[in-house]
């Protein structure tokens, strides 16, 4: 078989012609389309090219900003060229025809998801070699088929309008023996509405040396990973779970937001993540995370609470497990290190999470909703404050993850990482109803400079400072939360420029340094064969 797919695949010989008529087509492949603005800002690029625009609804929004072009043929070039009054228009039928180079000059070219839709992609590989040659950069995505199908599945494609489908480590060498300048390559989510599957490739051509920085929610395959510390044998290799790479399957979960953000400054501080543990020198996990085997370190996140009865014993028992086991325990706070104090007479390291203050920049102007988002519910999770509140402040709007409640209430569901990012920045006012063991949430939305309002309660007391950065109500005073609402909304600009300077001290190269030392420091006790060893800062005495 061609096209660098197994020699028993079989491909769709007669595909289905894509009609882009879906009315959820721009929620598909968006993230690529927000790499490419990024990447244009990056490189002070003005012109965005798109291969296979379709009906240019993914295109069209960057108009404003860009000079647009769209590439493409049949019934989809003919409405763009018909309805649309921006844009440059090709039709090219790239089965038959290559497009020419001075098409791509100065831009930034996208070709999402239509590789697999060409019985003989020969021509459009030649148009990305021209792209590649005039265009800072070429972004190529299409379905992994691996992760789209969970394994192996030789065709053909179960998606009438695909021909072939490759898998990353597939497309990426066909790629360079075709002498494609491959610069990165990796995943990202393929639907805006499941940003959980993380099952598109990606793969960015660029005649620049510059390495390519994605944005922390696209996942790099291994091998892309910090290329410029694999040579390097004397980095201490640490086996962290998630994985960076299983971390970065889902960007919604709080602690696989952590393992991507230190897999990116470890390195700094002489260590390494690793994907396998056969290949670690150091175990560490976070949360119940882990093998059966003890771990080195155990990165506590805290504990279900289960009083009242819950679902959640085995995952309590899994992070005991690995509490109970672990040469050294870390804690996000002070509030969920004094539980392990208490309960098991263990001094655990505290190492509270970070911000990137550049990303999470503060904007001009706000929009005057209150915003709550957490990315599930469950016991720790729960909307209920948030819509008695909604109730109170009849004439606020309140945006949210979940929960239904009075007309002033907008559910907007899950959503990924970069469209959360700017919601929190718009907001008026971050409310932070729930317990906390560190609030990653918080914090993000005090670098953006958003005040915080909230309960007295958990971490959450100790990185909000009542009056300084927000507004603290003391537990269940519903009352009182009304008016640190109101108190919020009045004196939002002084609040907000505090919370922005208070976050500038949580970097997450801070966090990294401090992984770091732990990490260290359990290679000094596997070396140290003293028998009946007790580090006198891990246990405590208790008179």
């Amino acid at each position: 078989m061609p096209y660098n797919l197994p020699s028993n695949y079989q491909p769709r010989l007669t595909p289905e012609y894509f009609h882009d008529t879906l009315t959820d087509s721009t929620y598909w492949q968006r993230d690529v389309y927000r790499a490419a603005q990024l990447l244009a800002h990056r490189a002070g690029i003005k012109r965005i090219v798109d291969i296979g625009c379709g009906t240019g609804g993914k295109l069209i929004p960057l108009a404003g900003e860009f000079a647009v072009c769209g590439i493409d043929y049949g019934d989809n070039i003919k409405q763009c060229t018909e309805v649309l009054r921006t844009g440059e228009w090709y039709d090219v039928n790239l089965e038959s025809e290559v497009v020419p180079k001075d098409i791509f000059r100065g831009s930034i070219t996208i070709a999402a998801d239509i590789i697999e839709h060409l019985k003989h992609p020969d021509n459009l590989i030649k148009t990305l070699r021209n792209a590649s040659e005039t265009a800072a950069y070429v972004l190529v995505s299409t379905p992994d088929r691996e992760r789209l199908y969970n394994g192996e599945q030789l065709g053909p494609p179960d998606n009438l309008a695909h021909t072939m489908e490759w898998s990353l480590d597939e497309l990426e060498d066909w790629f360079i023996s075709e002498i494609l300048p491959v610069r990165w390559a990796g995943w990202t989510i393929s639907f805006d509405k499941q940003p959980d599957k993380v099952n598109t490739s990606l793969i960015v051509l660029s005649n620049t040396n510059k390495k390519v920085e994605m944005p922390i929610t696209f996942q790099p395959a291994p091998h892309w990973r910090n290329r410029t510390v694999f040579a390097n044998s004397n980095l201490l290799k640490v086996w962290m779970t998630p994985t960076p790479s299983e971390a970065g399957r889902d960007s919604t979960n709080s602690i696989n937001q952590i393992v991507m953000r230190v897999d990116k400054y470890l390195p700094d501080y002489g260590v390494q993540l690793v994907e396998q543990p056969d290949n670690a020198q150091v175990h560490a996990g976070h949360a119940g995370q882990g093998s059966q085997a003890p771990l080195d370190v155990a990165h506590y996140h805290g504990l279900y609470p289960t009083a009242q009865g819950s679902e959640n014993f085995a995952v309590n028992a899994a992070v005991i497990r690995n509490l109970k086991t672990a040469r050294i325990i870390t804690a996000p706070s002070e509030w969920i290190a004094d539980v392990i104090r208490r309960d098991m007479h263990v001094n655990p390291r505290v190492i509270g999470w970070g911000v990137d203050t550049e990303e999470w920049q503060p904007l001009a102007e706000h929009q005057n909703y209150v915003i709550w988002n957490k990315a599930r519910v469950d016991d720790v999770a729960n909307p209920q404050v948030m819509l008695e509140l909604a109730a109170r402040a009849h004439d606020v709007l309140f945006l949210t993850t979940f929960g239904v409640g009075t007309p002033n209430v907008k559910t907007v569901g899950r959503q990924i990482y970069l469209e959360m990012k700017e919601m929190v920045r718009n907001a008026a006012v971050y409310l932070s109803s729930n317990v906390e063991t560190f609030g990653i949430g918080t914090l993000e939305a005090m670098s953006a400079g958003v005040p915080v309002l909230a309960f007295r309660q958990s971490n959450t007391d100790r990185l909000v400072e009542h009056g300084v950065t927000g507004f603290l109500a003391e537990l269940g005073d519903m009352e009182g939360l009304y008016e640190g609402l109101q108190y919020c909304l009045k004196h939002r600009k002084r609040l907000g420029e505090n919370a922005r300077e208070v976050a500038k001290q949580y970097t997450w190269q801070r966090v990294a340094q401090q992984f770091a030392n732990v990490y260290f420091d359990v290679m000094k006790m596997k070396n140290d064969v003293r028998p009946h060893r007790i580090e006198p800062t891990s246990y405590l005495t208790i008179t």
